[in-house]
């Protein structure tokens, strides 16, 4: 975290808010930004009541440190913009904001998987996964005893293959293996030894292991 001003004091929780904010007006192009404007901004995202007074001061140590320059609107209120220095601060600041926000709404998020049972009449579909082109007739949404998860492929030449990631991207992958007519499962484990209470609910339900 850079240092601000010349006591070397590092920057406060409002001090970065304000840099994070401004960064993301200066891509919009919104400059300069009125301090009302910013304080508006900060109470819309949650944060705790940001009073004028605090804001200014925190305004002017950011100016002191060279990050802000302060100046008049024509209306006479006070309107801050980042300077070339300010930007090289507070760019990497919202970069770490928004990947938080991303990582915050996978988190949240809960996705429901579809799947289609398998037949004898399993057709192999031509899919890209991850810039690589797969002919799979049959993929699973592999759940581990070590709580790791990957996708596993059938394809045409009866080879598995294992494609690892996190929890939301196999889902992602699976969704589309489902989207393009594959037959899609979920499993615990890898592999294709099926347990034995697999294997009767899949002859009594579907017929699978029946000629």
């Amino acid at each position: 975290m850079p240092d601000i001003g010349k006591s070397g004091r590092r920057m406060s929780a409002l001090q970065k808010r304000i840099l994070i904010v401004l960064a993301a007006l200066d891509e919009r192009k919104h400059m300069p930004v009125a301090t009302k404007d910013i304080e508006r901004v900060l109470a819309q995202g949650g944060e705790k009541p940001v009073y004028s007074s605090n804001l200014r001061a925190a305004c002017r140590k950011l100016e002191e440190a060279g990050f802000l320059n302060t100046l008049r609107a024509r209306n006479l209120q006070l309107a801050v913009e980042l300077t070339e220095t300010g930007k090289l601060i507070a760019q990497p600041l919202l970069e770490k904001e928004k990947n938080d926000e991303l990582d915050k709404k996978r988190i949240r998020e809960c996705h429901v998987l579809p799947h289609t049972m398998a037949s004898w009449r399993e057709v192999a579909h031509s899919i890209e996964i991850d810039g690589k082109t797969y002919s799979v007739f049959r993929c699973a949404y592999v759940i581990r005893l070590n709580k790791t998860n990957c996708l596993q492929l059938w394809t045409n030449t009866r080879k598995i293959v294992k494609l690892e990631g996190d929890a939301l991207q196999i889902g992602e992958w699976y969704q589309k293996c489902y989207d393009a007519g594959i037959h899609c499962h979920i499993q615990i484990n890898e592999g294709e030894c099926l347990s034995k209470r697999s294997v009767e609910y899949l002859n009594f339900k579907h017929g699978l292991f029946t000629k």
